[in-house]
């Protein structure tokens, strides 16, 4: 029986050494192994991927059709004086979106630099249209914006008044 001995030890050895690993595995298995499903206590959604992407430039082609649609009408111009109205659009949409979105540029030169945008604009306006009908662009030009400022404080004050 001594000649088993050894034998014996080794295999009890590794019996307890492989045991002690199914035992830990198995306990391991059962913290880590499944995650919390939905609904269970411990559930965290997993985190989004959020990307910061700078603003898409409009398209100053696009932004001059819907906005002269809309002059047309207010002014009520004929075919010829729209069209040449809206090559001057389209030039101070395409260098008032350039400006907006100049990485490279401060606040204070962008601002410089779009009410000089904004006089060329209404001079070349001057050059084809009566004052009154200038100033009626950019007066409705200008309200747009306001409009567009005061649904979002509305939408804002909703928000903050429901919860």
């Amino acid at each position: 029986m001594q000649i088993f001995a050894p034998i014996k030890t080794q295999f009890m050895k590794y019996f307890l050494i492989a045991l002690t690993c199914l035992l830990t595995h198995t306990a391991i298995a059962q913290q880590f192994g499944r995650a919390a499903q939905r609904g269970q206590r411990g559930y965290t959604p997993p985190a989004r991927d959020i990307q910061a992407t700078e603003p898409e430039k409009p398209d100053a082609n696009q932004v001059t059709q819907e906005r002269a649609v809309y002059y047309a009408k207010e002014l009520e111009l004929d075919a010829f004086t729209m069209e040449v109205v809206k090559s001057y659009m389209k030039n101070y949409y395409t260098k008032k979106f350039d400006i907006q979105y100049n990485p490279e540029l401060k606040y204070d030169d962008k601002i410089e630099l779009l009410n000089l945008a904004t006089k060329d604009y209404e001079n070349e306006l001057a050059t084809l249209l009566p004052q009154e009908k200038v100033d009626r662009i950019l007066v409705l030009e200008s309200t747009r914006n306001l409009e567009k400022a005061e649904k979002k404080k509305k939408k804002r004050k909703k928000r903050k008044k429901g919860n």
